[in-house]
């Protein structure tokens, strides 16, 4: 059986959906709302951990016509990386509609230095304006920082690891804040979207072609879904006709320039 072999000089990705969501549950249950907020949103839309930290209410357009997404606006230190829209695909926008409007809640608990174990109902809610994950008053800073999350990614993936679970064994370990963009990046590549597609929602620039594909920790296993219709790959014929439809409403929304929408075109018919 092929094992997937992690590139220690990219970040670890947790290639199957169901590995995903149980390090999700297992954030949020250890670390609570917020920061699962914050692996959710990484996760979910591909976005690098200072971006989604420095993100805006006003950045999401969740009803906007015919694309819902999001903006990398480029405006705050640490989203200016590469700015740009972010699609908010169909599976997200419910979960996502849900979350700005009731806030996230999880029962958790949480044991003290004295070893007695409390409950707590932990609720993190959007706000209406500004930025989603604000800092504590005080502290010098306008948004909670890339290295708490850092930290506490650190403190929970070895944790994480030794749980049976999953089928990341002990590499779990290796998961880190930026985890969530690279397993964005693979989920999108084991689907079978084009290159050019993924690279234009991940918002990685033509010349960096190589480290995109070096993110995508595929096995033989994902290269037999996409080929064999396992999976609904956008590369089938049965799809095409709705794929090069989708490509052509990005084109007018200015999310992809000619030439990239050449580009995912000839993919797609070649």
């Amino acid at each position: 059986m092929e094992t997937r072999q992690a590139n220690d000089m990219f970040p670890f990705s947790c290639s199957l959906p169901q590995d995903w969501k149980k390090w999700l549950a297992f954030v949020r249950a250890e670390a609570g709302s917020r920061m699962f907020a914050v692996a959710w949103l990484c996760g979910a839309f591909a976005l690098r951990c200072s971006e989604a930290l420095t993100l805006k209410r006003e950045d999401i357009s969740l009803t906007a016509r015919p694309s819902p997404h999001l903006t990398v606006t480029g405006e705050t230190c640490g989203n200016q990386k590469s700015p740009g829209m972010v699609y908010i695909r169909h599976s997200h926008r419910r979960q996502l509609g849900q979350y700005l409007r009731a806030g996230i809640t999880t029962n958790r608990s949480k044991r003290h230095s004295s070893g007695k174990v409390v409950a707590l109902k932990d609720h993190f809610a959007f706000p209406a304006t500004g930025f989603i994950f604000r800092s504590k008053v005080g502290s010098g800073k306008p948004t909670l920082t890339y290295q708490a999350v850092w930290h506490q990614i650190k403190r929970l993936a070895p944790r994480f690891a030794k749980l049976p679970c999953h089928s990341l064994a002990g590499k779990a370990a290796k998961i880190t804040s930026h985890s969530a963009r690279a397993t964005a990046i693979t989920h999108m590549m084991a689907e079978g979207l084009s290159t050019a597609v993924s690279m234009k929602q991940a918002r990685h620039k033509e010349d960096s072609v190589v480290t995109h594909l070096r993110y995508g920790q595929l096995m033989v296993d994902d290269v037999a879904q996409a080929m064999d219709g396992k999976t609904q790959a956008c590369t089938t014929s049965a799809s095409l006709p709705a794929q090069l439809a989708k490509l052509c409403d990005l084109l007018k929304q200015g999310l992809l320039t000619k030439a990239e929408f050449a580009k995912a075109k000839r993919q797609f018919l070649g």
